[in-house]
């Protein structure tokens, strides 16, 4: 594969400032990359017109579903991308950047013969306060789910996806939470385990955006460390173009502005 598919399928509902500034950068990466790696992206909405508009608008194809189960909503996004013929397909949040770094890396490991891999660390943005922590993994945090990748930067081979024909959740149980560990086992009963890497052994950089709407707030996570100031701004340099990283510091003032200004009013 010198320049392989890969499917970008993210999910998305509500947060629409946040999704916005997402799915641009993903949009303005796939450019970037056009002779390296072919990105297709695609997302799954649930608010009809405005979701649908908003995906099209920065180059996503987009398919609609209900936001509940979430289990369902993310696996039809998986059988929808079958459509495009990747050679491979990359889960990410609709508030999770990953750098250019990690799509390259990423092509290696599928040109090696890799079929299902992920990341075992992440970094964390809360976006009012700029504050960057680092997550180490399960292994710290959650021993007993130590060996399980990070729901966002997992990525399947075709090969492993026609062996499920297409499918990476059970039709039940259902769930809105926990769902990435429900994939894992889903996958693991048929003897599919995936190999993991931190974002230093791979060289790359990836960062989830903290709003005031997020299932996991900012301040609920084990930090191993956690950054502020020019050493925050350096780590979002190595995922972010400069044009991108000052689109950020206005969502910020702008999101910051509308709190305060609800704040107020209530």
């Amino acid at each position: 594969m010198s320049v392989p598919s890969i499917v970008v399928l993210t999910c998305v509902y509500q947060r629409r400032e946040l999704t916005e500034f997402v799915l641009q950068t993903y949009q303005r990466m796939a450019q970037r990359l056009a002779g390296e790696v072919k990105l297709q992206l695609l997302a799954v909405g649930s608010e009809g017109t405005a979701s649908r508009e908003l995906c099209e608008r920065f180059g996503f194809h987009y398919l609609e579903y209900a936001n509940s189960p979430l289990t369902w909503k993310w696996n039809e996004g998986v059988r929808a991308a079958r459509q495009f013929d990747p050679d491979a397909l990359l889960i990410t949040g609709s508030d999770d950047i990953l750098s250019e770094s990690l799509l390259l890396a990423y092509k290696e490991k599928l040109n090696s013969g890799h079929d299902f891999f992920g990341l075992t660390d992440f970094y964390f943005l809360n976006l009012a306060t700029l504050q960057l922590g680092y997550w180490p993994g399960y292994q710290v945090s959650a021993p007993h789910r130590s060996g399980e990748p990070v729901g966002c930067g997992r990525c399947y081979s075709r090969r492993l996806l026609e062996q499920t024909d297409w499918n990476i959740w059970p039709k039940k149980p259902h769930r809105n939470r926990r769902i990435d560990s429900l994939s894992l086992e889903f996958l693991a009963t048929r003897g599919l385990r995936p190999v993991l890497w931190t974002l230093a052994d791979l060289g790359a950089a990836a960062v989830d955006i903290k709003s005031a709407t997020n299932i996991n707030a900012f301040d609920q996570i084990d930090y191993q460390r956690v950054m502020t100031g020019s050493n925050a701004t350096s780590y979002l340099r190595s995922i972010l173009e400069e044009s991108e990283l000052a689109a950020l510091f206005e969502l910020r003032d702008r999101t910051g502005a509308l709190r305060r200004e609800a704040e107020t009013c209530s």
